[in-house]
């Protein structure tokens, strides 16, 4: 039982993982979408929200 419930564990926990990871990599594209395209006062808010 202790291992169905270990299994159980891990598998949740990855879970979690790439569903972070996801949304993780979206922002990025995101941010760096503004970066490449956006108007000065995008871009500046971004580099000031970076540092």
């Amino acid at each position: 039982m202790l291992i169905d419930q270990h299994d159980e564990w891990q598998v949740s926990q990855r879970h979690l993982s790439e569903t972070s990871m996801t949304l993780l990599r979206q922002v990025i594209t995101a941010m760096q979408h503004v970066l490449d395209t956006g108007d000065d006062y995008c871009q500046q808010l971004l580099v000031d929200q970076r540092a």
